[in-house]
């Protein structure tokens, strides 16, 4: 969440303020997705780390190194869009599922609604990783999720 914070008395508005209940890694996630939407992959960990307002150096304490981050996000990018895929299949497979326009309507709107939620994710994916990329995130990156895969959607008798 991004609020108000005191530092020497003086506000500081805009930082990611920390919860007490042990959320930081999440914190971080959205520090990093805030950042990588807007600056994409050239952000640093002391960039995310300046955002949570900590020492770039302590992200270590919740994730191995930046592309951990990436993958992380990367990968809950992906889940949200295959639960859609499941949704739209449990819907399309009902006892009186929409029509067919309808249901492609459905499907095409939630899958933009993920990719604003997800822009960091999408943004990072949308390229192929760079050279150095560890095999996992060139994998990941490369994966087309079951929303967009295929049409899955069951086609009206012909």
């Amino acid at each position: 969440r991004i609020g108000v914070e005191t530092v020497n008395n003086k506000p500081q508005v805009g930082r990611f303020l920390m919860a007490r209940d042990g959320s930081r890694r999440e914190e971080i996630l959205q520090a990093a997705a805030s950042l990588f939407a807007s600056h994409g992959s050239r952000v640093s960990l002391d960039d995310i780390g300046k955002k949570c307002g900590v020492l770039g150096g302590s992200l270590y304490h919740h994730f191995e190194s930046k592309e951990a981050i990436v993958i992380e996000l990367v990968r809950r990018y992906q889940a949200d869009l295959d639960r859609l895929a499941e949704r739209a299949l449990e819907e399309a497979g009902g006892q009186t599922p929409p029509p067919i326009s309808d249901q492609i309507v459905s499907l095409g709107t939630r899958i933009a609604a993920c990719a604003v939620q997800h822009r960091a994710a999408l943004l990072l994916t949308v390229y192929e990783p760079a050279s150095g990329a560890s095999e996992e995130l060139v994998e990941l990156a490369g994966r087309t999720p079951m929303a967009v895969s295929y049409p899955h959607l069951p086609l009206p008798p012909t």
